[in-house]
């Protein structure tokens, strides 16, 4: 006979062993949504616990944050599988769901939400083992009068309002339990069955550090997960009205900002913090909102001031050192239009060529700007606009461009110059003869004053093909003959070419077609 204190003992131990197993099963992960909204088939509620636990007995009881009563129980049945991850979804068949309610949007796991845009709210889940509360979440924040404090005093955040459907409630770290809903729950992509991905603690840096590349034009953060912070220079819905597709700079760099981001409205001025991937498209140095991690990017405005003074840039500085500005706000102060693109008309986007005394360069015009369809401006202009680039070959470091906001952006020059200076009209191209040509053509122009006059021959990719000079004794008109050869006497190709001539600080330029 075995003695009574021996039975009692394994009674206990097993009593024991029963309970330990008991407390080791909680809630690992929570999509819930309004009842009706969006596709209940997605929603479901992830247990985490020790396999082969038999779930016979347990319930999951949905609490009223506002009544702080229960509103909806849901009897569990089966076995925690091998994994350890538990699954109890509305409907569907998908492998990790191991208990298919099947009961409707309006019970079975679609938790009631915990406050939206209209306003705050709370509310809660229980995992109850017979009369047992084993393990409690609430989320959200309560409105006044409503009371679901979860374990540690804190509720657990509030997926919905961010990023609705695309986003649960899950423990972090995966399976750990503290007691504290506020320590032990963060908002993640989904992984129902499986491990959560728990949100990538971002790497700071400066916008300097997010543009610094290996020598081969990619980026030494490329993939990795950063936090910066800058000032919009360009308002949110001007480049793209259903994505986010910003600029944002500090005192010594600028960037993209582009992706799917939580919705967020910027103004230029705002001050805007930024969690995403650094990455870069032909070049042009972004933040974009996904990556290699299931980490959560994140676009916030925490501020207001001016808008920085755009840095004063001449046509050789877009060209030859647009890496030095790309991303900020930049200003051409006198350019003029050479392009061979027809303004854009409505609903076009354009890439145009423009001139100023230090060579050429090109401005973007997108068509999600207010620019194209507006007249073509005539004469020399001020262009304002953001120094972006798409040159997709490596090491990606030319085709840099500068990109007006809006039509305001390009501004004509007024015609206030000092004095001792010459004005436009006293210095000009008269025009080419003959044009088209295919032997020699005749570059005539008109000079105020005696002095060095140089002559430059441009392609279409703004490549100088040509330079020469001639030094005029006196004012007046004064040519060029050019014979269609480069500065090596090799005869160019077939095609446009922009001719710029340059006397001191003043220019001119039009376009040339040689013909073969």
């Amino acid at each position: 006979m075995v003695p009574k204190f021996i039975l009692l003992s394994v009674g206990l131990l097993l009593a024991s062993a029963s309970q330990i197993v008991a407390q080791q099963v909680i809630i690992n992960e929570i999509l819930y949504d309004t009842p009706g909204a969006d596709d209940s088939c997605q929603i479901f509620t992830e247990l985490c616990g020790p396999p082969e636990t038999n779930l016979s007995g347990w319930s999951l009881v949905g609490i009223s944050g506002s009544t702080g009563l229960a509103y909806r129980t849901v009897h569990l049945s089966g076995v925690i599988p091998a994994g350890g991850y538990f699954v109890v979804a509305n409907c569907g068949d998908s492998d990790y769901v191991n208990l298919n309610l099947d009961l409707g949007s309006d019970a079975g796991v679609d938790w009631s939400n915990a406050g939206g845009p209209s306003g705050d709210d709370c509310d809660g889940v229980e995992l109850r083992h017979g009369n047992d509360v084993m393990d409690r979440v609430c989320y959200g924040l309560c409105s006044p009068g409503h009371v679901c404090v979860g374990e540690g005093g804190e509720n657990a955040p509030d997926a919905y309002p961010v990023g609705s459907i695309s986003y649960s409630t899950a423990r972090c770290p995966d399976c750990d339990d503290t007691d504290n809903n506020g320590e032990d729950w963060a908002m993640t992509s989904p992984t129902p069955g499986g491990a959560n991905q728990c949100p990538c603690q971002p790497q700071h840096c400066t916008i300097n550090e997010v543009q610094e590349d290996e020598g081969d034009g990619s980026p030494v953060r490329e993939d990795e997960f950063v936090s910066i912070r800058g000032i919009a220079t360009i308002s949110s819905g001007v480049l793209d009205p259903l994505t986010t597709d910003l600029f944002i700079q500090d005192d010594d760099a600028g960037v993209n900002i582009v992706g799917d981001f939580n919705p967020v409205t910027v103004a230029c001025g705002d001050c805007v913090v930024v969690e995403g991937w650094v990455a870069h498209t032909c070049g042009l140095s972004q933040i974009v909102s996904s990556g290699p991690d299931m980490c959560i990017p994140l676009a916030e405005v925490v501020g207001h001031t001016d808008v920085p003074e755009p840095a004063p840039v001449n046509c050789n500085g877009i060209s030859a050192s647009g890496e030095n500005y790309e991303g900020m706000l930049a200003k051409l102060d006198s350019v003029t239009i050479v392009s061979s693109s027809s303004w854009p008309e409505e609903g076009e986007d354009a890439d145009i060529t423009v001139a100023d005394a230090s060579g050429l360069c090109t401005i973007h015009i997108d068509s999600d700007t207010d620019i194209d369809g507006q007249p073509e401006p005539d004469g020399a202009v001020v262009v304002t606009g953001i120094v972006g680039q798409h040159d997709c070959d490596p090491p990606f470091t030319g085709q840099h461009y500068l990109l007006p906001r809006s039509y305001s952006d390009i501004a004509t020059c007024s015609g206030a110059q000092d004095p001792t200076e010459w004005t436009p009209h006293e210095f000009k191209l008269i025009g080419c003869w003959p044009n088209p040509f295919n032997s020699t053509t005749r570059i005539a122009f008109i000079v105020p004053k005696p002095g060095i006059v140089s002559v430059n021959i441009f392609d279409l990719l703004g490549r100088q093909v040509m330079t020469s000079s001639i030094a005029p004794a006196s004012p007046g008109e004064h040519s060029y003959i050019w014979d269609g050869t480069n500065s090596t006497g090799e005869v160019v190709a077939a095609g446009l070419y922009i001719i710029q001539v340059k006397a001191g600080s003043r220019f001119a330029a039009g376009k040339l077609l040689f013909l073969k």
